[in-house]
């Protein structure tokens, strides 16, 4: 999980496409990030909800 985290900001810092040119483009593209973000955690979440629910059952 790590890595992909770091290969996401190495491939940010070394990329040769053109920065924002307006702050209206910069706030698009981290809402897109944010929400793509917080949509992988839900679905996360959500598969591995089942099994903690069957783990806290067990116990």
């Amino acid at each position: 999980m790590l890595g992909m985290y770091l290969t996401t900001a190495f491939n940010f810092l070394t990329s040769t496409t053109p920065t924002p040119k307006t702050m209206t483009e910069g706030m698009t593209g981290i809402w897109t990030g944010l929400t793509s973000a917080l949509w992988k955690v839900k679905k996360g979440i959500t598969n591995i909800l089942p099994e903690i629910m069957v783990f806290l059952g067990e116990a």
